[in-house]
């Protein structure tokens, strides 16, 4: 009786084991899974800003052709600031909007038909 009962207990810690394996691997699958959804979301346009999801334009760019106050005109068509815009150059450093230069390259994105994202390019 003891016996069986033994075997019972090493039988139980060998499912145990198992088991405990087997959600390691579904935890780490799920990992793998959210960080290549969030990569797949960032390169579509998809930022999460808080609690809140924000569906981005593609990145766009070209050569800055007029800078305003509010607005930025690339290859000739005149885009509005976004109130919340963002302005760095490739390094992801902050600039400011007056740092801008007519000839320079930008990468950037639409939220609402206005420049979201804005990426000051360097000169190639």
């Amino acid at each position: 009786m003891k016996q069986d009962i033994n075997q019972f207990i090493r039988v139980s810690q060998n499912k145990a084991k198992q088991v405990n394996r087997f959600m390691a691997a579904l935890v780490l699958c799920i990992g793998v899974i959210a960080l290549v959804e969030a990569r797949d979301a960032y390169s579509a346009g998809q930022v999460v800003n808080g609690n809140e999801s924000v569906n981005l334009s593609p990145l766009l760019e070209g050569q800055i052709t007029g800078v305003g106050p509010t607005s930025l005109e690339v290859e000739g068509k005149l885009y509005s600031l976004h109130p919340k815009v963002s302005v760095t150059d490739e390094g992801g450093h902050p600039l400011d909007v007056k740092q801008l230069q007519i000839g320079g390259g930008v990468q950037f994105r639409l939220k609402d038909g206005a420049m979201y994202q804005i990426i000051a390019l360097r000169p190639r």
